[in-house]
């Protein structure tokens, strides 16, 4: 499995009647209109590192993570703090859940930015700016 896959894995798992797409940002906004939220958008950049030491191959790709609501433009405070507040909390959710797949190495501290009524369909929420790294014995 890809780390797209094994991510992807897990929101399916934890998050069953969430949207979820795989793309970059222009994409996931031209796909708002067309996807139910909220939603989990995942931006992969073409970005990553491999590193080969102890006889140990770690595989680490950065990635965008994007939990995102739907919400009404002009909105008051409260509906997007709410937003932001439930936002945090699905991260959690997903940080244990990445955590207990053993598909990856385990998350330090994880830093986010919030995001009010943006793109097209005018969503709120929050960006983890994650690291998903894997770990492999090296076969020869």
């Amino acid at each position: 499995m890809s780390i797209a896959e094994k991510i992807q894995a897990v929101v399916n798992e934890v998050l069953p009647d969430w949207t979820f797409v795989l793309d970059d940002w222009r994409g996931v906004d031209k796909l708002l209109t067309r996807k139910t939220l909220p939603a989990v958008f995942c931006i992969m950049p073409n970005a990553g590192r491999i590193e080969y030491r102890n006889d140990k191959l770690r595989h680490t790709q950065d990635v965008a993570l994007a939990i995102a609501w739907k919400v009404v433009k002009d909105a008051d405070g409260d509906d997007n703090n709410s937003a932001i507040e439930e936002s945090v909390n699905i991260a959690g959710r997903l940080l244990q859940g990445f955590a207990r797949s053993g598909y990856f190495l385990p998350f330090g501290v994880v830093n986010y930015t919030t995001f009010y009524e943006q793109m097209s369909s005018i969503v709120t929420g929050i960006v983890l700016q994650l690291t998903f790294e894997e770990e492999s014995k090296c076969v020869y």
